[in-house]
């Protein structure tokens, strides 16, 4: 029977933890508050609060109006950040929160 080392056990488990910690995925939903239906198309930014609202993502919701980052460092608060005919909303993202849903009109 082989025995492994308890130290190299708990380095592992440990890198194994914090790599699903570090592949956490935040999701979302804009909603045109107005009409009740998605916002496809709008322009979504996520901001990493922790590091002085640096800009850590960019993409634009699909016809469903929704939106998908990989988070480097999900244990830091976010923004969200959604663009609507000119005019920008914004929503919190506490730390460990995995969806955000933005209204615009």
């Amino acid at each position: 029977m082989r025995r492994y080392n308890p130290q190299v056990q708990a380095t592992l488990a440990i890198l194994l933890l914090s790599s699903f910690a570090g592949a956490q995925t935040l999701t979302g939903t804009v909603t045109n508050g107005t009409t009740g239906k998605p916002a496809a198309g709008d322009e979504i930014v996520l901001l990493n609060l922790a590091r002085g609202m640096e800009d850590v993502g960019r993409t634009k919701t699909d016809s469903k109006g929704n939106f998908s980052f990989k988070l480097d460092d999900a244990q830091a608060p976010h923004l969200v950040s959604a663009t609507h005919q000119a005019v920008t909303y914004q929503r919190m993202a506490p730390p460990g929160t995995t969806s955000a849903e933005v209204e615009v009109y």
